[in-house]
């Protein structure tokens, strides 16, 4: 990332709508901003690794924002003094966009990965072979489940 990178995701509803966006300014003092919610606050806690993975968890009731499994901000919608935070950022969001735009453009992003919502064809079990990334021995079996709140 450069010194002032700027990763910007903006959210969309099922009609295309824009629910918000969140915005991130990586420099000497890194600043986040959740559009129609909080306008640019301070990140006191950035990790200091040149390569970061953000993690970004939106309920109907908050959005939580974290790098390298570090929390920069969880934020409640409800205690935001903006009017449209609650009823934007409470519906679903089906679409998500790396913002170009004559608002913003994303500097920093290389990738995206979305979290499955449900675990699909997982066998019961898994025989490991060499150059596994699972530290365990060669022809072990390995149990694979999903996680709680997914499903096969």
């Amino acid at each position: 990332l450069g010194s002032e990178a700027l990763p910007r995701i903006a959210l969309f509803d099922q009609d295309s709508e824009v629910i918000g966006d969140v915005r991130i300014y990586i420099a000497d003092s890194p600043q986040l901003k959740i559009g129609y919610c909080i306008d640019w606050v301070n990140i006191s806690n950035m990790p200091t690794e040149q390569l970061k993975t953000w993690t970004i968890i939106k309920t109907a009731t908050s959005l939580v924002v974290a790098c390298n499994g570090v929390e920069m901000v969880d934020h409640e919608f409800s205690s935001s003094t903006l009017e449209e935070c609650v009823s934007r950022w409470s519906k679903d969001a089906e679409k998500i966009l790396f913002r170009n735009d004559q608002y913003g453009t994303d500097t920093a992003s290389d990738e995206y990965r979305a979290k499955p919502s449900r675990c699909r064809r997982l066998p019961g079990n898994w025989t490991v072979t060499t150059g596994s990334l699972f530290p365990v021995s060669d022809g072990a079996t390995v149990t694979v489940t999903c996680q709680e709140g997914y499903s096969n």
